[in-house]
């Protein structure tokens, strides 16, 4: 059997658009979730995408790295409570 090396964690894992903010110009919000369709099809050739779908979407990047790590925690916390019995 195998064993592969995971890779090494980045020494910084950035948390992006965690704050809801307003546009001081626009009145818009900072971030919105794209379209479903949108989300279905991905960008286009030559499609722009704005500010505030990009921002959503590094944000649920941020949420769902946080989460994942929070998982993670918790496997070794029972691990080690297992190993400890």
């Amino acid at each position: 059997m195998t064993v592969e090396v995971a890779p090494n964690k980045p020494d910084v894992i950035y948390s992006w658009a965690v704050q809801d903010l307003t546009d001081d110009i626009t009145g818009s919000a900072n971030k919105i979730a794209p379209t479903i369709e949108l989300q279905e099809s991905g960008l286009i050739r030559d499609e722009p995408i704005g500010r505030q779908y990009y921002n959503a979407m590094l944000e649920n990047l941020t949420l769902n790295v946080q989460w994942l790590e929070a998982q993670l925690a918790l496997a070794i916390e029972k691990i080690n409570e297992i190993e400890g019995s």
